[in-house]
């Protein structure tokens, strides 16, 4: 919900009981934007990790991009079989099961191994960058505090 603050009267220059009113929005975003939103939302804690109120940490890149690759591979092999099955006469035919499966073919894009891998380590140096970046910051700030501590006169602390 979003809300925009109104001012429901004025006495001089004091503000007499201003209200809130809903405003009408819509959300728009990328298919991408929303899976990336969609696996932040259902990360789960590693068990080695204590359970308390921290945010659960994102999973390494590879890491990631194997699980997600060995559930498609689990998806597509549950497909596979149904339409096995179904061709051999196994299991009766659901307008809506093919319906789905013809949805979700119709949906994947066709890429070229040679630019998926281009693409994935175009992205994967950039993490790698932002990480040595947010380390070099880290060091940086730590050694800012301990020359802060050493030449900052005890009674100005």
């Amino acid at each position: 919900r979003q809300y925009q603050r109104r001012v429901h009267g004025q006495l001089g220059k004091k503000t007499i009981g201003p209200f809130f009113r809903e405003v009408p929005f819509e959300w728009k975003t990328l298919d991408a934007e929303k899976i990336a939103l969609t696996m932040m939302m259902q990360q789960q804690p590693r068990e080695e990790e204590e359970e308390d109120d921290e945010v659960a940490p994102l999973r390494r890149g590879a890491d990631n991009l194997h699980l997600t690759m060995a559930r498609l591979q689990g998806h597509l092999t549950k497909a596979y079989t149904y339409v096995t099955k179904l061709l051999q006469g196994e299991v009766p035919e659901d307008k809506n099961i093919g319906r789905a499966l013809s949805s979700v073919i119709s949906q994947v894009p066709m890429v070229n191994p040679a630019t998926f891998d281009k693409v994935y380590n175009e992205s994967l140096q950039d993490m790698l960058m932002v990480i040595y970046l947010s380390n070099l910051t880290k060091a940086q700030l730590a050694l800012s505090e301990k020359l802060h501590s050493i030449f900052t006169p005890s009674f100005l602390v």
